[in-house]
């Protein structure tokens, strides 16, 4: 998952994610749909709820970014960048190969008034 920011993604690049418990209220739910969405967008909002849908009961998932794209409704590169905005906010970490992505999340940061 280092890829320059302007890199162009390989849509058959593989990338594999396993869930892993978090504390606060469960990605699936309300609160992070009304809470967070706002904060990251929803190409991530809808990544996490994907993975945490695919990856139940702590199983490795392997996709592509097309896969995700198609998924998504966005191209590959936007995949990555909503993984690298998900791991900016701590709602995913990195271990070898894997993408490891919290089940539970935290209560999103305070918003900045302008």
């Amino acid at each position: 998952m280092t890829h320059p920011p302007d890199a162009q993604v390989q849509p058959s690049t593989e990338v594999t994610f396993r869930v892993i418990p978090g504390a606060g209220d469960h990605v699936l739910g309300t609160y992070v749909e009304e809470h967070w969405l706002p904060v990251i967008g929803p190409t991530c909002y809808l990544l996490a709820r994907h993975v945490a849908t695919e990856g139940a009961d702590g199983l490795d998932v392997t996709f592509t970014y097309g896969y995700f794209a198609a998924a998504l409704g966005v191209s590959p590169t936007k995949v990555c960048n909503a993984i690298r905005r998900l791991g900016r906010f701590g709602l995913i970490e990195h271990e070898a190969d894997v993408i490891l992505v919290r089940d539970g999340w935290p209560a999103p940061p305070a918003r900045k008034v302008w």
